[in-house]
Order: structure tokens, then sequence, then C-alpha cells
């Protein structure tokens, strides 16, 4: 009986193991299974909270938004250049019967970038404030390598303006107009809007005189006529400069190239601006239509006639010669007589 009921406790107590130790493998898989639940819900919670809204929306389908892409754009706007800069060309002195060049900088600064600036747009001029030649000059105009005594920044460009002056052009004040354009034709102009003023220069004033024929000649004289004109008049004036004027003549006898104690007196020539007429115009020596000459060496003022004007036409005019007396007087031989070098006719002209 004890043996039997023993082993009835012994496999009582086998099944009770085998019942405790399922419950216990049991327990330990619920365990398990709850530790994997929590551990999944929180990293749900994690990638919720600090995942972009857009991948949480892509992985998990969970706070989706509606969503399209936009384009986003901007246009520069091509600002105007501005002239920040100008220098002058000074005073410029002529030159008679020729030409001087008037030179001036300009500085265009251009916020699009010195690349923007179109260099073959710069325009400049110059305009006096005569009233017989005062132009407008056109003046020609360049980049310049550098800007004054420094480099250029990369938003500016050095112009470099030259005007051809001319001899006959009026002496005073003369304005100068620039300006430039930039690629989208935008204008900078001295003066104008946010540009510095244009600057103006000064052009002097030269008197200066040619004459055609060289010298004057009166061919085989009779000594006995009165009212003989030169042979070579008429002698043209012109006048290179930028002045009207008058002239004065100072004569001086006529010298015998063999026998030179002989001469013919300066005081038996005149000289006018006009000829024609009976007796001629020229041989007329009150004043009126010429002038007679004065002793040897002594100037004869403002000859009758004769004002030449300036300019680029319109400024000559001419000058003639008479042996208005007779030389019966003079105990004259036959022989050359003349008046050369430092004995030669000084025509002068004077405003």
């Amino acid at each position: 009986m004890d043996l039997v009921f023993k082993s009835k406790e012994k496999e009582k107590l086998r099944t009770k193991m085998f019942i405790n130790g399922r419950a216990l493998f049991n327990s330990r898989k619920m365990v398990k299974r709850s530790f994997v639940f929590a551990f999944g819900f929180v990293l749900m919670v994690f990638l919720m909270v600090n995942v972009s809204a857009g991948f949480a929306c892509d992985l998990f389908g969970i706070g989706c938004v509606g969503k399209s892409p936009v384009d986003v754009g901007a246009t520069v706007g091509n600002e105007a250049p501005v002239i920040t800069s100008m220098s002058t060309p000074g005073t410029v002195i002529p030159l008679g019967s020729g030409t001087r060049a008037a030179r001036f900088d300009f500085i265009v600064s251009d916020p699009n970038g010195a690349g923007d600036i179109n260099v073959a747009s710069a325009l400049s001029s110059y305009t006096g404030s005569g009233n017989r030649e005062s132009g407008p000059v056109t003046a020609t105009c360049t980049e310049a390598p550098t800007c004054a005594a420094n480099v250029c920044t990369g938003s500016q460009k050095n112009i470099t303006c030259t005007g051809t002056m001319q001899y006959y052009h009026d002496a005073g004040t003369w304005a100068i107009s620039a300006s430039i354009k930039d690629s989208g034709l935008n204008t900078a102009t001295c003066g104008v809007g946010g540009s510095v003023a244009c600057k103006p220069f000064v052009y002097t004033s030269v008197l200066q005189m040619t004459s055609s024929p060289a010298g004057v000649g009166f061919g085989s004289i009779s000594l006995t006529s009165t009212n003989q004109p030169a042979v070579d008049d008429p002698v043209i004036l012109t006048n290179k400069g930028n002045l009207d004027f008058v002239i004065d003549i100072t004569p001086r006898d006529l010298i015998g190239e063999t026998n030179s104690l002989k001469k013919i007196p300066s005081q038996r020539f005149s000289a006018g601006g006009t000829t024609g007429g009976s007796p001629l115009a020229e041989c007329n020596t009150t004043g009126v239509t010429g002038k007679g000459f004065s002793t040897n060496g002594i100037a004869v003022t403002n000859i009758p006639g004769v004002n030449v004007l300036y300019g680029s036409t319109g400024n000559t005019d001419n000058l003639y010669f008479c042996l208005w007396a007779n030389l019966q007087g003079d105990a004259l031989t036959n022989q050359v007589y003349s008046a050369k070098s430092a004995n030669a006719w000084q025509v002068t002209e004077h405003v």
C-alpha cells in the first residue's frame, strides 16, 4: 500500500512539475511577448515623433498632408549707369594754321557691372559760346585702361574723349556734353540725374596771317607816269587765327641793287583793300580807298578796305599796291631797285 501510494505521489509530483513547468514556460513566453510589444510600440512612437512628416507619411501612411512643388524665380533689373567723375581739357591754346587736341576723361559706373557698359555708345561734343565758329565739335571716345590714378573697380570704366579744335574756332568758354549707354539702352549723361556736372574748358585766341604771293613787283616802271599798280596784285591775306584783324604796313625805301646811293622813296607808294576806278582805288593817298606811305621805316596804320575775318570760310581779303607818284625829281638811274631781307616791307596784322 505504501509503495503504491508513493508511486502515485511521485506521479502526482511529476505531473505537478510538468504542469508547473509548462506554466512556467508559458509565463516566460508571455513576458517575452509583452516586451516585444512594448518595444515595438515605443519604437513606433519614437519614429512618429522624430522623423519628418513626409517620411512618416511615406513609411507608415500616417501624418500625411497635401503637398506640391513650387517654382521660385527672380529677375535682377537693369539699373541705369551714372557718370561719377569727369575731368576737363583745361585751357587749350590754338595753333595758328593748325589744330589742337582737347581731351578729357569720364568714369562711368554701372550697378550691373562694368560688362554692362557699352563703350561703343559713348558720345561727346564741344560747343563754344561764340557766334561764328562755335561747333559743335564731335569728340571721339574710347575706353582707357585705368581709372585716373587707380585701377577701375568691377563696376567702372574710364572713357577718354578727344575733340579736334581748329585754329578758327571761337575763343572763349566751350561746354562739353558726354553720355554713354548700357546694354539695356539706359543712358548716363553728365549733368543729368545722378551723374556729375559737365565741365567746360577755355579755348584761347591766336592771331596769325599768311600772304600770297610772298613778294610784290612793279615790273618796268615809267619815271614820268603816275598811278602805276603792282603787277602781282592782289596780295591775298588769309586769316589763320580766330580773331578778325586789320593791317599796318611799314614801308622802306627801294635801294638800287647796282648803285645803292640811288633809291625810290617809300613815300611814293600807297596801298588799299580795293581796286578799280580812275584813278585806281589803291592809288588814293588820302585814306579813303587807299593810303599813302610814310617816311622810310614809319608804319602806316589801318590800310583802308582791309578787314580780314576769321572762320572756316570767308577768311581772306585782298591788298593792292600802287606807285602813285612820278619819279622825275628823284634822279634815278636805270637799274633794279628793291627792298629785301632786313629792308623788306612789313605787313602786320592787329585787332
